[in-house]
């Protein structure tokens, strides 16, 4: 029997994982500066343009990342590196949710940071829609969670396929609800950063929404039968 150290396994599913999505997080990464680049032009088309792009490099790595990581090694009765490793649910749970937080998190982070880097030198682009950016890329976040937590709950694709569609309906619906919010009518031109009372709410429910969601796919995903 093996006495490998949990940590370590935890580790190897998560690099296999990073390993397999590599070119998708290096081709994510130049995909949104362009974005970025986009947003800082100064035109009104060109700020469109850049913030469907922005946000669609991101909800397609936070899909892939769900549908290859679990619902792919589901349907493949997982691959044969992980079949001979001696891997609880725990540890299997664990390592799904922490891989796709290191693939998105790894592009989302600098480009939350861009973003907010180009809120904050562009003359174009009023101080006031940091709070906006802010939730918007954090709704994403929200949405990836709630995509990941479909996939190892159900290891099914057209669940999956069905939460990705309401992720992106519910992001459509959220830019209406924020954009029409009476505080960011106020504050979305100021040219200093402002966080209305609402703003912060949604902040707050947003990230309660993403620690519950991934609570519920760990507790799930960990208590089915061992994989091995």
């Amino acid at each position: 029997m093996s006495h490998t150290p949990p940590s370590s396994i935890v580790q190897q599913l998560v690099f296999k994982d990073l390993f397999f999505l590599r070119w998708a997080i290096v081709g994510s990464l130049p995909t949104g500066i362009v974005a970025l680049g986009l947003l800082a032009s100064g035109s009104g088309a060109g700020y469109y343009a850049g913030q469907v792009l922005l946000v669609t490099v991101l909800i397609a790595l936070g899909a892939l990342a769900a549908t290859l990581t679990v619902v792919d090694e589901s349907k493949e009765q997982t691959l044969p590196f992980i079949m001979s490793l001696p891997v609880s649910s725990r540890q299997f749970a664990a390592a799904k949710i922490l891989a796709n937080a290191l693939i998105f998190g790894s592009i989302w982070t600098p480009l939350l940071l861009g973003t907010l880097v180009v809120i904050q030198i562009s003359a174009h682009l009023p101080n006031g829609l940091t709070a906006y950016a802010v939730l918007i890329l954090t709704e994403i976040v929200m949405s990836t969670c709630l995509i990941l937590a479909v996939a190892m709950v159900t290891e099914s694709l057209p669940w999956t396929i069905g939460a990705i569609i309401f992720g992106n309906l519910f992001l459509n619906a959220f830019f209406y609800i924020v954009g029409h919010l009476p505080s960011f009518a106020i504050t979305a031109e100021s040219p200093t950063v402002a966080w209305p009372p609402d703003a912060i709410a949604l902040l707050l429910a947003e990230i309660v929404s993403i620690v519950l969601l991934l609570g519920v796919a760990y507790f799930v995903s960990s208590r089915r039968k061992d994989i091995v």
